[in-house]
């Protein structure tokens, strides 16, 4: 991610929260359009969900100007999800779900620029976080 991509995932953001709980509520409407058996995996009220979505996006947000914190977090949020048996295609639906949502939240401030940036930040997320996933994978088979 670049600098210029970082900013702009920042300052886009910055009008997202402005429809959190919409831009929340369509990111999981169009997450169990794009895959309906991933509702499963929710047993929470999806509007409290998406409510929990969007502050932990806000949360990485922020932290991309705090290298360290973020590689924290993206370290407890890949262990989180591994626990709940989040695997590759799931990574990819979500990412997808994702930039549909950010950009009906954000309307035509969602330029190609602007998507390209949301891209390489989620991609690298979803990276570490699967890389995290694999490492505590090791881990475990090395204890037994």
């Amino acid at each position: 991610m670049t600098p210029r991509q970082k900013l702009l995932v920042q300052a886009t953001f910055e009008k997202a929260e402005l429809n959190a709980d919409l831009v929340g509520e369509l990111f999981y409407r169009q997450l169990f359009n794009l895959d309906p058996g991933l509702k499963s995996m929710f047993k929470t009220d999806i509007d409290e969900q998406g409510r929990c979505l969007m502050r932990m996006i806000a949360m990485m947000v922020k932290a991309l100007d705090y290298p360290d914190e973020f590689q924290r977090l993206v370290g407890e949020l890949g262990r989180r999800h591994a626990g709940y048996g989040v695997g590759g295609r799931q990574y990819e639906t979500v990412g997808k779900a994702l930039l549909w949502a950010l950009e009906a939240g954000i309307g035509g401030q969602f330029t190609p620029e602007v998507r390209e940036a949301w891209t390489a930040f989620y991609d690298g997320l979803a990276d570490s976080m699967q890389r995290e996933r694999a490492a505590e994978a090791g881990q475990i088979a090395l204890r037994l």
